[in-house]
């Protein structure tokens, strides 16, 4: 036991050194070995698997569509092994997988640094990437839910909280056995919506252990993707317009957005700096964070703001709890019922709360503070312009090789939320301003941005709430 723990330390050490060396020599003619083995480490990984499990096997992130940067970015593959129609049956096929790849580690422990492994049969990844989790199930009848009920959907890589930009196939690259046969979802403004939304929940989910902890040596790349990825948001929710490359992104949203220009020139040195091993400037980025965030949020009121809103009166909301003085008036409660989507369709116990604080979000301090200070039930709320900002640390922490992803079936605290907008959270809004209504657009079956569908009704089981629902706006 002793002598398999020595070696591990011994090749965790050696990776690390590897990393360094290939980070250092990223932007010389050294980069095409490294391009090399990185493709030969991903074909004789995905041939294991192929060969074993009768596996297609797909590559997908950075090494996914071509740009990565060898010594920072991960090779995440996905594992999918044909489906028997049955559940039992599929889930000893994916255990089986699993079993294989932990006798890989044990053998060569470094490949658990450099990949990242997810395992579906074929029949759930075809479920998981058919619909974001709002609108999951919606077209069968009874509706299936997604998260609970007798027969979950078994989604390790949390497609349904992260369909990814341009829908999960369209960025991943087959790289052993047959296609999955897994049907893109569909190119609609209504889909852009939700994975747009869902896509910045899923990065500024790494804002905060950042914040909490800004060491390691990918801190300064997710610097420039915390610019770079919000671009491609607003690219593709503004203009329908896909990058891949982020270097690609961040040269055409300098030409998209001329007055966001030194956050995006910043992030493109940063990128040329990365060989170096920079001092990561989250201090620096996380302005343009809020700002591009900000962005992608006036975006999506200007698309729903057509379609007009239903006003739904809060009860309750009479007397001391919320009086004409808006949050002033709350000096005894300071704390407000937070009523998003997943708190309706899930109510833990407690019930959940939140309160805004005084502080800056473009402050990392502020942010590590707020995600540091959990308690059950409780969030304190950040505000910047049209955001809200629910810091908070997984409760069950993460390595600093883990993704956000990892263990997402589990409700940690950053499940579905992280950020919000108007849209996408009307109570939590209307409460922030002292309203004692809250406006949700008009948009049947886009949940979260709609008032009543059967989405959270079908998780629950039950539901009610004391809402009564005034004629709509226009």
């Amino acid at each position: 036991m002793i002598l398999r723990a020595g070696a591990h330390a011994l090749a965790k050490a050696a990776a690390v050194v590897a990393q360094r060396l290939m980070l250092r020599t990223e932007r010389t003619p050294m980069r095409a070995l490294w391009a090399g083995v990185h493709e030969l480490a991903i074909g004789l990984v995905s041939a294991g698997f192929a060969r074993t499990n009768s596996a297609s096997v797909y590559v997908k992130g950075s090494f996914g569509f071509g740009d990565p940067v060898y010594g920072v970015s991960d090779i995440d593959l996905v594992i999918v092994v044909p489906s028997a129609g049955e559940r039992t049956t599929d889930a000893r096929a994916v255990a089986s997988v699993k079993r294989h790849w932990s006798k890989v580690v044990a053998a060569f422990p470094p490949l658990h640094e450099l990949f990242h492994i997810f395992v579906y049969d074929g029949q759930s990844l075809r479920d998981a990437v058919s619909a974001p989790c709002f609108t999951f199930g919606l077209d069968r009848h009874p509706p299936r839910a997604g998260f609970l009920g007798p027969e979950p959907l078994v989604d390790e890589m949390g497609l349904q909280e992260r369909p990814e930009l341009y829908g999960a196939p369209r960025e991943w690259r087959l790289v052993r056995g047959r296609s999955a046969e897994v049907v893109p979802p569909p190119d609609e403004i209504s889909y852009r919506r939700l994975t747009s939304w869902l896509e910045l929940q899923f990065w500024w989910r790494y804002v905060f252990p950042a914040c909490v902890d800004p060491r390691g040596p990918r801190l300064p790349y997710l610097c420039v993707k915390l610019v770079a990825e919000p671009a491609r948001i607003w690219l593709w929710l503004a203009h329908t317009e896909q990058h891949f490359s982020r270097v690609d992104v961040l040269r055409r949203a300098m030409q998209q957005l001329p007055e966001e220009e030194e956050a995006f020139r910043s992030a493109l040195e940063l990128h040329r700096a990365l060989p170096t091993s920079p001092a990561p400037p989250l201090a620096e980025t996380l302005p343009h964070l809020v700002r591009l965030s900000s962005l992608i949020a006036t975006e999506l009121c200007r698309q729903l703001e057509p379609a007009g809103a239903t006003e739904v009166q809060l009860t309750g909301a009479e007397g001391t709890a919320i009086a004409e003085g808006g949050l002033r008036s709350l000096s005894d409660t300071p704390w407000l019922p937070l009523v998003d989507w997943r708190a309706r369709t899930v109510p833990p116990l407690p019930d959940e709360v939140f309160r805004l604080i005084e502080a800056d979000p473009r402050d990392p301090r502020a942010l590590a503070d707020a995600a540091v200070s959990e308690c059950a039930g409780e969030y304190p709320v950040l505000r910047a312009e049209k955001l809200l900002i629910l810091p908070a640390a997984r409760a069950e922490g993460r390595g600093r090789g883990s993704e956000p992803e990892h263990g997402s079936a589990r409700f940690h605290r950053l499940k579905l939320r992280g950020i919000q907008c108007p849209p996408t959270d009307p109570v939590s809004f209307a409460l922030a301003d002292g309203n004692r209504t809250a406006l949700f657009p008009n948009v049947p079956h886009q949940r979260p941005f709609h008032s009543g569908d059967s989405s959270q009704r079908h998780e629950q089981g039950s539901f009610s709430r004391a809402w009564r629902t005034r004629p709509s706006l226009r």
